[in-house]
């Protein structure tokens, strides 16, 4: 992934922890969006 890559290097490499934090806040606000989207697009209607 190239996101957690640039995310990686921002922070171990330039030493830039809040740049590179608020990346992955908005990566991790990325996935959950999609999450959500994905579970409201194969939602199941049966219960086990």
């Amino acid at each position: 992934m190239v996101l957690v890559h640039y995310i990686y290097q921002e922070a171990f490499q330039r030493f830039d922890m809040g740049y590179a934090s608020a990346a992955a806040y908005v990566f991790f606000i990325i996935l959950f969006i999609l999450t959500l989207v994905q579970m409201r697009v194969f939602k199941s209607d049966s219960e086990f």
